[in-house]
């Protein structure tokens, strides 16, 4: 995950959405894998981040009923460096801020649900970064971070 994907290019093939509802960006998609394997991705921080292929850095700072990790995550302003305190539930995961860093805020969380024959994987992030950039490069940034990493995991699971 580019550090872009915490704010959180490309579009997306096949069956997937990237959008902002306010401040809150959402994406979703609808894959013939098996929820099993989908949820298995998103209940792994260092999956998603091999997934993405932005060169991403997750490590286990401190395990626990929610696991706390540390991400550095590159960029052209140099590294991008915040802890979460990352929780597994039945249908897939959250992860909150701990202290700052360089983000002032950061909310994401995964769900994932079984439609029919299909899976959906749903994602909203919500993050105020504790750098000096307009609000507009954020939100450019990271919806385009988000699409690409959407794209990479529809290629990982094979769109519907």
């Amino acid at each position: 995950m580019r550090w872009l994907l915490l704010f959180s290019a490309i579009a997306l093939a096949g069956d997937s959405d990237v959008r902002f509802e306010g401040e809150v960006l959402h994406a979703e998609l609808t894959t013939s894998a098996s929820a099993a394997t989908v949820l298995a991705v998103a209940q792994s921080p260092s999956e998603i981040a091999r997934i993405d292929g932005g060169g991403t850095v997750v490590t286990l700072v401190k395990a626990g009923t929610c696991d706390r990790f540390h991400y550095a995550i590159p960029s052209f302003i140099g590294d991008v460096e915040y802890d979460v305190d990352f929780c597994k539930t039945a249908d897939g995961s959250t992860a909150t801020l701990v202290g700052e860093g360089d983000m002032k805020q950061y909310r994401a969380a995964w769900r994932v649900e079984t439609q029919g024959s299909s899976t959906r994987l749903q994602y909203e992030l919500e993050v105020v970064p504790n750098l000096r950039l307009p609000k507009s490069v954020i939100r450019s940034s990271s919806k385009s971070s988000v699409k690409k990493l959407f794209r990479h995991l529809e290629e990982e699971f094979g769109g519907q």
